[in-house]
């Protein structure tokens, strides 16, 4: 059978690739233009995006998992997905709403009073380019959204570059406000959908009874993603938090390209999971896939001297940045680690767990956050307690999947543990103790174990991105 997964792959990542130095630019540019409190509360207003999610009440994380099934039984996708959107849709307008009445109420910064609704809108538009983009997707047509893409990110840079050389960041917040109609009227002869909200009372109840599991799951995701911003806004200030947010987007802008590995290849391995019952070797195969990409993850992140001397070059008004760098570097990979490992939860459709783990994991954080808070700790202490607390997530996703395989180790999990203490490992000699791993022995380390019977490893890879278990 013909292999598809590379191509797919490249083009669903390559937008993205494409995207990320515009993106750079734009932030760096934003930067440039305003001070570290004014920054901060552009940062603020950006969280209102990262909120979207709540008002989909997990129906669009159930779809994800749901339309590689429908595609195997060659059902059409466009009745969900419509109705999906109208769901998001009402969603979407009652709690913004009560966002927008409680900032008449209570806002008295002009600046954020502009910027939350220009976010607000960008998170409306979006709905319906996120659910035409998954008609597309769950389709394979990826030629198509390649060129879309491609683009839209095109588009998007230069009026955003321009409005913010030419008009300020007031120009900036329009084009944010309303960018995304581009590729939302290029899409509307593929799937049509419309701002009237229309959808039954019945289809919304059901859609929020199989979005209601996975709505848990997203709800202590999108806490344990923010409770760190919030707890530094409260504690350390807007311009600390200005320092942070620079950090993280510095470091984390890396993961934009993994993550749209995971997603391709979580693709296959749904459709693996529906077609093959064999729980064991499937769980196999699904850490043959972590162990790629986090190991190519850590070794990238590994080069964080580059992120230094840039922001010491560029950046100087952020200079304390650069002692965050190996705290933020490990929780950027910390968080892809929980990402990969629920991801297996989810696919053998334990997404209960995975909220129960969630739920103990924030109990966890606040714990520790509350701490830092009363000892008086700096920043670099919480990120520090983040990445603490992160380990014993995916130790504790890790425990699981060992007891659902009745405690039969694979080597790819094993290998996966072993690469996740090493990065750890790295990083804290690196930040509070006196001896120093070696650069040259840390990437060794991590070669050695991903390399260690790479044959095994080499052919689930092949049986999965060929889609062998179709011929089962």
């Amino acid at each position: 059978m013909k292999n598809s997964v590379v191509r797919n792959i490249s083009s669903w990542s390559l937008p993205d690739l494409i995207d990320l130095p515009s993106k750079v630019i734009i932030y760096f540019l934003l930067v440039d233009l305003l001070d570290k409190k004014t920054f901060g509360m552009l940062n603020l207003a950006m969280m209102i995006f990262s909120y979207h999610a709540l008002t989909q009440f997990g129906v669009v994380d159930w779809l994800m998992y749901e339309l590689p099934k429908k595609f195997t039984e060659k059902r059409d996708t466009k009745p969900v997905l419509r109705d999906s959107y109208y769901f998001s849709l009402i969603n979407q307008l009652v709690l913004f709403s009560f966002v927008f009445c409680g900032l008449l109420v209570f806002d008295h910064d002009f600046f954020l009073g502009m910027a939350i609704p220009a976010y607000m809108a960008h998170t409306l538009l979006y709905n319906a380019y996120l659910h035409k983009t998954l008609f597309l997707r769950y389709r394979y047509e990826f030629k198509k959204l390649l060129r879309l893409r491609v683009l839209f990110v095109i588009v998007r840079f230069v009026l955003e570059a321009s409005s913010i050389l030419l008009v300020g960041i007031y120009g900036y917040l329009v084009i944010e406000a309303i960018i995304v109609l581009l590729p939302i009227f290029l899409l509307r002869k593929d799937i049509a959908f419309s701002y009237r909200p229309s959808i039954s009372l019945e289809k919304y109840k059901s859609l929020a009874l199989k979005g209601a599991p996975f709505f848990v799951v997203i709800l202590m995701s999108i806490t344990l993603g923010n409770l760190d911003r919030w707890f530094i806004v409260y504690v350390y200030g807007l311009e600390q938090f200005a320092v942070y947010s620079l950090g993280v987007f510095v470091v984390t802008a890396i993961l934009i390209f993994p993550g749209k590995v995971l997603s391709i290849f979580t693709q296959y391995l749904k459709e693996m999971f529906v077609t093959v019952h064999d729980r064991d070797s499937n769980i196999a195969i699904g850490f043959s896939v972590n162990n790629v990409l986090l190991v190519i993850l850590l070794l990238v992140l590994s080069l964080g001297s580059v992120f230094e001397s840039l922001v010491s070059q560029y950046l100087p008004k952020y200079g304390e940045v650069i002692l965050l760098i190996n705290a933020l570097i490990l929780f950027t990979a910390m968080k892809y680690s929980i990402s990969l490992t629920s991801n297996i939860l989810y696919l053998l459709d334990r997404r209960a767990d995975v909220a129960k783990i969630q739920i103990v994991t924030v109990a966890l954080y606040t714990a520790m956050l509350s701490a830092i808070y009363w000892l008086d700790y700096g920043i670099l202490n919480a990120i520090w307690g983040i990445n603490l607390v992160s380990l014993v997530q995916i130790s504790i996703n890790l425990l699981l999947i060992i007891l659902i395989m009745k405690f039969k180790i694979h080597l790819e999990m094993f290998k996966f543990f072993i690469l996740i203490l090493a990065g750890f490992s790295y990083y804290f000699s690196k930040d509070f103790s006196s001896f120093e791993v070696p650069w040259s022995s840390y990437i060794m380390l991590l070669v050695l174990v991903y390399a260690y019977k790479y044959k095994c490893a080499w052919k689930n890879l092949v049986y999965l991105s060929t889609k062998a278990f179709e011929l089962k």
